[in-house]
């Protein structure tokens, strides 16, 4: 068997009591990083310098340092039109929902329990085509949300003018 190892990098039964040792001067593998590569630690003269704090002057140029030269106009714009947009929503009033509930502060049980003792509930729909057919009495399909569609006559408390396409009957 050919020896590919040099005698140098052969170990021996008298090299067994210096592994212990630590290697000095290695002929072995050469140190390729300088002494300006290893990390070593220095006295940290620099690092015992007192912590200077933050006024006033500095922490507003830090907030603005980001920010460009028209983010206050625009930031300004942004508050104004959400107020404009209160105000619009409190003017409209009611807002219809898809659970067909009023505002609690607009609820009268009373007057709730007294209909329901008089009358069957009824299920919120919405009316999405009126089929007219000449000679006789207008049909309405109406899609009740997540269940079907039904082609329906009108009752006769409702006259045939106060429905139209889009609107939510009962």
């Amino acid at each position: 068997m050919p020896d590919h190892l040099g005698s140098d990098m052969r170990k021996t039964k008298k090299d067994n009591a210096e592994d212990d040792k630590p290697i000095q001067n290695s002929k072995i593998m050469p140190d390729h990083l300088g002494s300006d590569m290893r990390k070593t630690k220095k006295d940290n003269a620099e690092d015992d310098k007192p912590i200077q704090t933050l006024d006033e002057g500095d922490i507003a140029i830090l907030k603005n340092y980001g920010m460009s030269s028209y983010s206050k106009s625009i930031k300004q714009t942004e508050d104004d039109i959400k107020d404009i947009l209160k105000r619009v929503n409190d003017l409209a009033g009611i807002k219809e929902s898809d659970t067909g509930l009023a505002p609690p502060a607009l609820w009268d049980l009373a007057a709730d329990k007294q209909a329901l003792q008089s009358e069957q509930p009824l299920q919120v729909a919405r009316v999405t085509k009126i089929i007219s057919a000449e000679g006789s009495d207008p049909k309405y399909i109406i899609n009740v949300k997540q269940f079907a569609k039904f082609v329906v006559d009108l009752s006769d408390n409702v006259a045939p003018t106060d429905i139209e396409e889009g609107m939510r009957v009962g």
